[in-house]
């Protein structure tokens, strides 16, 4: 009997084959002592269904009764999880969500945090939760919510102090009273450390229960836009993530991407080493199961299923890693889609109509779509997300020919794929695989639309009034810049950071500093006014985060920029030199 794609099972789905997984799992959350760290790792390349592994670790954990673990996740997929305060307020979000958990030492660092960053922003909007949550806490102050953030923490906090230092706890004591005297960035580096203290305490106060486990999925969306992705910088990326394992001892951390965790080779003298000893390489179905699944579709022809396994398996290596063979599922959900195309339009398939690699598995589904369909799909490869505003936008501009009202219809298809941040998206492998397609021009002219939808979403009224809208298009209008003319590129980027310098959005601003200063070296030269620019203002901002040794080389280069461009008697010699000065 012919199953619908609405109750067909999905290959990524099939854990038939993933006992070694789970059993990998079930070793690292039994006992763990409240005083150990303990990393988990599963990676391999994607298409593997690492997300539907993370979802069934879940579920297990979720059926238990009584629950036995406080459980978080965070999926980097969602662009906005990447940085660091909103990831963790998801991850602390979801912790509550599986059961009763007390965060109350973050919960007043994040809110804080939110009044010195958003202090215009409607607190329930992003907090809701959080003072929901706590909601013992605002009694006698609750009508401070009402006008704002300004203000609210430091009440909340000198009360909760009270209480807790009744409760003798002295940790979370020393903790609250540093709140008032830490900036935005000092409190930003802290948010790891007042979640792990109150894991910590979670653990105290509940020696019946076992250790929190935390989840953190598609690990390398990390880098996604970040302009260095592999050089010095690239390590400081996932350091707030670092810093919550080194502050949460007694908690089980499962970290799932594409590549094998290093930080005992970036940092090797941080004793990394003996906790990265378990991670594990993912592979795809065996043939077995691939056949199973095939045989449940059902997929009576025995040729037509070794096609389509031989088109899902890891592509060819003369030397396979262990572990690492095997049918992907998502390869194998694509074939069963085009199996499923031909069978309603009444032909009978047969094995030459499947791919034979991963990119003709990928050609032979798409060539049964809609053109239509093709050409929306190709268009919305290019945003990091969509949702229907942005979708509506592209489709008509572009003349698709796929009309706006369809967005749930191909939001509904298998290889788009939801986000917890409101976004939709192509799976990562047939993105990857539509961008490859796009003609050089199209993608110029996709990349010119982008920027200017991204670029008038990044303009805030005021530092007061900036929300994490308006760093999230920042960042999008980054990546879709056309930096062709590098000094025009440059000019429109100094003048839109300075709103959120005055901000002092000094982390969000950090890599796009480094990625200014990257280009004009690149393309103006070393010597250039431009790169000049780009050194002083780097230089600036590891001032502003007491990295004096880091800033005093840039800011020698500037003086000597200077003085052979403009002259030794100068004012801007005079401005350098009083930057190096201090």
């Amino acid at each position: 009997m012919l199953r619908s794609r609405l109750d067909r099972p999905k290959a990524n789905r099939v854990f038939t084959n993933r006992e070694e997984p789970i059993a990998h799992f079930e070793r690292a959350r039994a006992e763990l002592p409240v005083d150990q760290h303990r990393v988990l790792g599963f990676h391999g390349v994607g298409g593997q269904g690492k997300t539907y592994l993370r979802n069934e670790l879940i579920k297990r954990l979720s059926a238990e009764q009584p629950r036995s673990h406080r459980f978080g996740v965070i999926d980097f997929d969602t662009q906005a999880h990447c940085d660091a305060a909103q990831g963790l307020l998801q991850l602390r979000c979801s912790l509550h969500v599986s059961g009763a958990i007390r965060t109350q030492v973050f919960d007043v660092a994040i809110l804080r945090y939110w009044e010195q960053v958003y202090p215009t922003q409607d607190p329930q909007t992003a907090l809701g939760t959080v003072l929901g949550d706590n909601a013992e806490l605002f009694a006698n102050i609750a009508d401070t919510v009402t006008g704002g953030l300004a203000g609210l923490a430091l009440q909340v906090a000198r009360k909760l102090l009270h209480n807790l230092k009744e409760q003798r706890a002295m940790d979370a004591c020393q903790a609250l009273d540093q709140l008032d005297h830490l900036d935005n960035t000092e409190l930003l580096g802290m948010l790891p450390a007042y979640l792990g203290l109150d894991l910590q305490r979670h653990r105290a106060d509940q020696p019946d229960q076992c250790a929190p486990i935390l989840f953190f999925d598609t690990y390398e969306a990390l880098w996604s836009d970040r302009p260095d992705k592999t050089g010095i910088t690239a390590i400081e990326t996932d350091a707030w993530v670092r810093e919550l394992i080194t502050a949460a001892p007694g908690c089980l951390f499962v970290i799932l991407g594409r590549e094998r965790l290093n930080w005992n080779r970036a940092l090797p003298d941080h004793g990394w080493a003996e906790l990265l000893d378990d991670q594990h390489l993912l592979g795809g179905l065996s043939e077995d199961d691939a056949e199973q699944f095939l045989r449940a579709i059902p997929i009576d022809d025995a040729a037509i299923r070794c096609v389509i396994i031989d088109g899902a398996s890891v592509e060819d290596d003369p030397s396979p890693t262990p572990g690492s063979t095997g049918a992907l599922p998502f390869y194998l959900d694509l074939a069963v889609d085009t199996w499923l195309d031909l069978e309603a339009t009444g032909i009978q398939p047969t094995p030459d109509q499947f791919g034979h690699s991963h990119p003709m598995v990928i050609a032979r589904f798409l060539r049964h779509r809609d053109p239509a369909e093709i050409e929306a799909l190709k268009v919305l490869s290019v945003p990091n997300g969509f949702d229907r505003d942005l979708f509506t936008a592209l489709m008509v501009h572009f003349h698709t020919g796929y009309q706006p009202s369809r967005f749930e219809e191909l939001c509904g298809l298998t290889i788009i794929e939801p986000s917890t941040d409101g976004l939709w998206r192509p799976h990562a492998l047939m993105r990857e695989y539509l961008l490859d397609q796009l003609e050089p021009a199209f993608r110029r002219e996709l990349d010119a639309v982008l920027f200017d939808w991204y670029d008038a979403r990044c303009q805030p009224a005021s530092p007061r009034d900036i929300e994490p809208a308006h760093e999230t298009a920042l960042k999008d209008a980054v990546a879709h810049r056309d930096t062709e003319d590098a000094v025009a590129a440059l000019a429109w980027f100094w003048l839109r950071q300075q709103v959120f310098w005055d901000a002092a959005r000094l982390t969000l601003l950090e890599p796009f500093y480094r990625w200014a200063l990257a280009l004009a070296e690149d393309r103006l030269g070393p010597d250039h006014p431009e790169t000049a620019i780009g050194l002083n203002n780097l230089a600036l901002l590891l001032q502003a985060t007491n990295r004096l040794s880091d800033a005093e080389p840039l800011m020698r280069r500037v003086v000597s920029i200077f003085e052979v461009s403009y002259g030794e008697e100068h004012p801007k010699v005079a401005t350098a030199l009083n930057n190096l000065a201090q």
